[in-house]
């Protein structure tokens, strides 16, 4: 089917290849006749050649099976069937086309894609989400009535369940896919009858074995069952629970272990995950049909009870949140909204009546600007008080690293906590001592920190909620800064690190903790909701903790950028705006226009990682500095100051996962006070080098 390019199959031009299957190859087609809008969809085809008489067969009875059987099913989360075709031989499945979405650099089509590309887990939120969606279409489906060979049957087994076959419409939404081995209730021989299809990583042992061997005259939908707690394993610890065995046929070794060996329960493999999510996933996996859940309805209705427990977390904390892992506004505590920021565009910028930086913060609804204030370079305009509460429903807050966040006000003015003195660096003679745990060695050097910017650049501005807001205000211009060695944590301090603090000093908690322990499953992600004073509590704290002889402390701006940019930054050819380069790379970095709504874990990102390996330096959370504001020299720059607020602010730097790439850049500066705090503001720990 090689000459299938530019061929009209019921109206659609095939297009070009776009994947291939066990059955055959699948090609993205376009309306041949419509002028005004392309409707694209995705034309499965049937590729018997090379196969054996019978095998072609038993390729055609199961492709005819599925536009049969699939055309007939009609459910939100199961990909639909548009049309069937025959020319000659050729047998054409035309289906709902179903593109996936933009993430760290290339799409992501299905389940499976996720998994790869996050390199381990799905957030137990969104996991059990996408699988409840994937509950209700195999629940459906087993007890779909239907049409086959001119009689009505009831039921229908899918037998390849995988997160491959769960196909992503947006991040929220799936649809079950892959009918093509359908098991259907059959009343007499079918040329399929010896066939035992599956993908044998998922399959049930009575798939492998044959229903006769537990009691069965024909496999249901307790199969599937297997196969999808197999799926479920997988999306919530990145692993499957068997691996092959080396030098023998690995489809055997993993048969052989579905049916004789007993899986692993998901803690073992992810510590975060708890004893009754074991329970649940395990259940699924039994060996035999009646030990399993029964029907696909039982099996969520386990999952639902588990989010009940989950969620009573999130709820506790703040009654609008819906979901653990997400980041929605919501009203302040002194009746302000929530800032939403557009962005139409993020760069460079002045405007006298720009205030504080309110970028993870709240904003009165009509609170006008009143003193004039050079914008700091990622926050809204003056006037605005900020109330930095926007919530991170805390599961999936934060993973990467913030720090540019304009968070502005909304505190009562309050002179914020001297900036921690940090220690005098040890003497050329002193003893060499380890890397501190966690951190990395920053040698000493001198690079141009900011950087020079046009007429054009500094007008730069992006819309944050129905204000621009320019952007780069406090970048420039660029000046040459020495800094001497010093370590700094190579990721952003964890829920799991904070708790430990939490724990040892009765320190209070974050605000959207249900108590002294973050919520189940957001351990790997960032701390938020810390102010400055939390921020240089807990790393104080370390120093005793580890009784190592270093003296903890928030990372100075110098040192922050200077991690970020590496050495020579600024200078002839390395200007280096964001950690990696100079240009924007989709899937570095979790921004906005990583479109995931949340933060990743501290150890996400390593693509984007700066010269010293410093992970998340880019998006993800804006990150405390140690540093009072204050404009470079040569600024023509007004001092920012809200109305009425006499204290002094502190730097922020980094940007977060929802704020645009600009606020990202390693040049770029953001201001706070020191009592903010937010679901979009964390911290890394620095310390003097010895």
């Amino acid at each position: 089917m090689s000459d299938l390019i530019g061929k009209i199959i019921c109206g659609y031009r095939i297009v070009s290849q776009i994947g291939e299957g066990g059955m055959g190859k699948v090609y993205l087609g376009e309306s041949a006749f419509l002028t005004e809008y392309k409707q694209q969809v995705a034309i499965k085809t049937l590729t018997s050649r090379g196969a054996s008489e019978r095998q072609a067969a038993i390729m055609r009875d199961l492709f005819i099976r599925e536009a049969n059987i699939q055309v007939q099913l009609k459910h939100p989360h199961i990909v639909s069937v548009i049309q069937f075709a025959v020319e000659g031989d050729e047998h054409f499945l035309i289906l709902e086309y179903l593109p996936g979405y933009p993430f760290q650099g290339r799409r992501m089509s299905n389940v499976a894609d996720v998994i790869a590309r996050e390199l381990g887990p799905i957030p137990a939120s969104l996991a059990f989400e996408w699988f409840s969606q994937t509950l209700d279409a195999m629940s459906y489906a087993h007890d779909f009535r239907y049409r086959w060979q001119g009689e009505e049957r009831v039921g229908i087994v899918h037998r390849d369940i995988k997160p491959a076959n769960l196909l992503l419409v947006d991040p929220k939404t799936i649809k079950v896919s892959d009918f093509g081995i359908v098991k259907v209730h059959q009343r007499g021989v079918a040329i399929t009858r010896n066939l035992t299809p599956g993908t044998s990583a998922y399959m049930s042992p009575e798939a492998i074995l044959g229903p006769k061997q537990y009691g069965l005259q024909e496999l249901d939908g307790r199969s599937d069952i297997y196969s999808l707690g197999i799926s479920l394993f997988e999306m919530l610890t990145g692993k499957l629970p068997f691996k092959p065995d080396k030098g023998v046929s690995a489809d055997s070794s993993l048969r052989r272990k579905q049916v004789g060996e007993t899986p692993p329960a998901p803690s073992t493999i992810l510590p975060d995950l708890s004893r009754e999510i074991d329970a649940v996933v395990l259940r699924a996996l039994e060996k035999h049909p009646d030990s399993r859940y029964q029907s696909a309805a039982e099996f969520k209705r386990a999952i639902q009870e588990l989010e009940r427990k989950r969620l009573t977390v999130v709820i506790a904390a703040d009654p609008t949140v819906d979901s653990a892992y997400e980041t929605r506004p919501f009203e302040g505590m002194d009746g302000t909204e929530v800032l939403q920021v557009k962005a139409t565009s993020v760069r460079a910028g002045v405007a006298a009546t720009e205030v504080m930086p309110d970028v993870f913060l709240t904003t009165p609804i009509a609170s006008a600007p009143s003193t004039p204030v050079e914008q700091p370079l990622t926050r809204p305009p003056s006037g605005s008080r900020l109330y930095l509460w926007l919530v991170g429903v805390i599961a999936v807050v934060l993973l990467g690293a913030i720090a540019a966040i304009p968070l502005v006000n909304w505190l009562f003015a309050k002179k914020p906590p001297p900036v921690p003195v940090t220690t005098p660096v040890a003497t050329a003679t002193a003893t060499p001592v380890a890397i501190p745990e966690g951190m990395v060695a920053i040698p000493p050097g001198s690079y141009l920190m900011g950087r020079d910017l046009t007429e054009e650049e500094k007008k730069f501005e992006v819309v944050e909620g129905n204000r621009p807001t320019k952007v780069f205000s406090y970048d420039y211009p660029a000046h040459e800064v020495q800094v001497k060695a010093f370590y700094i944590d190579r990721t952003e301090v964890s829920n799991r690190e904070y708790s430990r603090f939490v724990n040892a000093t009765n320190h209070a908690p974050p605000q959207n903790w249900p108590g002294n322990e973050p919520p189940q499953n957001a351990e790997n992600i960032p701390v938020t909701y810390v102010n400055f004073l939390d921020a240089t509590d807990f790393c104080a704290w370390r120093g005793r903790e580890r009784k190592d002889g270093v003296t903890y402390r928030l990372p100075s701006e110098e040192e922050w950028e200077f991690a970020a940019r590496g050495r020579d930054a600024g200078k002839p050819g390395r200007l280096r705006l964001y950690p990696w380069g100079d240009d924007w790379v989709e899937g570095h970095a979790n921004t906005r226009e990583s479109k995931l709504g949340y933060p990743q874990i501290v150890t996400a990102n390593p693509a984007g990682a700066s010269p010293f390996g410093v992970l998340n330096m880019a998006g993800n959370v804006y990150e405390w500095t140690g540093t009072d504001f204050s404009h470079y020299p040569g600024s023509d720059q007004k001092t920012p100051r809200e109305a009425g607020y006499k204290g002094v602010y502190q730097v922020v730097r980094g940007g977060s996962f929802d704020y645009v790439k600009e606020y990202a850049m390693t040049t770029t500066r953001v201001w706070a006070r020191p009592t903010d705090k937010g679901p979009r503001l964390g911290f890394r720990c620095a310390a003097d080098a010895k």
